[in-house]
């Protein structure tokens, strides 16, 4: 008898089971039908919203009274940038900083109105030098 009773409460459970099982398969299925659902909702609605925003630039292309416009190509993101060319700037400025310090030099030395050597003095002035006072430090 007790093992009777075990089977017996084994088959209500066994029952219950089944029918926790076959609950989860209907809903399962719901779920299914609602992600479907969902997905032709979102589709639906990227429609709407693309009609929505031809019809807007319609309307002002009417309002501003422009005709046969189209886009022939959407634009794309090139994947190499245009500017800047590093190795052209690192050469371009190497050369022009060359020439700007060999042009500051020259204008240095050209644009002093001081005499630095003894032949300098004779040259420029045309006279003889009769003394030279040796520059020291200290």
């Amino acid at each position: 008898h007790a093992q009777q009773a075990k089977a017996a409460t084994l088959r209500v459970q066994l029952r219950e089971v089944d029918g926790a099982l076959q609950s989860l398969d209907s809903r399962e299925k719901e779920i299914q039908q609602l992600k479907r659902e969902q997905s032709i909702d979102e589709k639906n609605y990227q429609n709407y919203a693309d009609r929505a925003e031809e019809a807007r630039i319609a309307d002002d292309m009417n309002r501003l009274k422009l005709a046969n416009v189209s886009v022939i190509e959407k634009g794309s993101v090139p994947t190499i940038p245009v500017s800047p060319k590093r190795m052209r700037n690192i050469a371009l400025g190497a050369i022009l900083g060359a020439l700007a310090g060999i042009g500051f030099a020259f204008l240095s030395e050209h644009g002093t109105q001081s005499f630095s050597t003894p032949e300098s003095v004779e040259r420029r002035l045309g006279l003889p030098v009769l003394a030279a006072i040796p520059y020291r430090e200290g």
